[in-house]
This record gives C-alpha cells, structure tokens and sequence, in this order.
C-alpha cells in the first residue's frame, strides 16, 4: 500500500487560536479560526500537554512567530 503524502501550504491570516490540554488523554486540540473565505476553521492535534510545546509545534505547523501565537491563543484545560 503506497504512503501518498501531500505538503499544502496555505495562506490564511489568523485572527484566534484556541487550545484545548485534554490532561488525561495527553495531547492538545486546537482549533484556529482564520479570516479566509473559504477555509474558516483549522484544527490541529498535538501530542503534549506543554504549554511551551504547545506554543511551539503552533508556530511550525501555521508558520507563525511565537510573539503572535502567545498573543492571540486562549487555553482552555480539559480532563
């Protein structure tokens, strides 16, 4: 069975981002909502409970700066 990956970069600017630490379940759901037309929500499934890591796999997956994901992410803490 072949592995057919696709890379898609998107373009889209980003006016939220939530971050829901499910503590139990050991990883972090993060919605992002966008100003995009056609693409209004992305969701994102992290495998930490860490806020540093959660801050930083944010800015490699959306290609953000850190200043930004620290400004405009909210937590939200989950059992």
């Amino acid at each position: 069975m072949a592995n057919n990956q696709v890379k898609i970069n998107l373009s889209v600017a980003v006016l939220a981002i939530k971050a829901e630490i499910k503590q139990q379940g050991g990883f972090t759901k993060v919605s992002i909502k966008t100003t995009d037309s056609a693409i209004k929500n992305l969701e994102l499934e992290l495998p930490t409970t860490d806020i540093a890591a959660i801050e930083a796999g944010i800015t490699q997956e959306l290609g953000l700066d850190l200043t930004t994901v620290k400004r405009i992410t909210r937590y939200q803490f989950a059992e």
